[in-house]
């Protein structure tokens, strides 16, 4: 958890020990990791088809 923190793919949010429902509990967002996820997803497509096509081809 640390190392995605530490390169900014997750967000944490700690709660007050006062909070009714998360009661000083640490909360994390993981849309900075959606967002990178989403933006490497057509090039991680284009090399799994490429390595797909070249293996066949053998």
């Amino acid at each position: 958890m640390q190392e995605l923190e530490d390169n900014a793919l997750i967000e944490r949010t700690s709660t007050s020990r006062e909070h009714p429902k998360y009661k000083g509990r640490n909360k994390y967002s993981l849309r900075p990791l959606v967002q990178a996820l989403e933006s490497e997803t057509p090039s991680l497509k284009m090399k799994i088809s490429y390595y797909k096509d070249s293996s066949s081809e053998s």
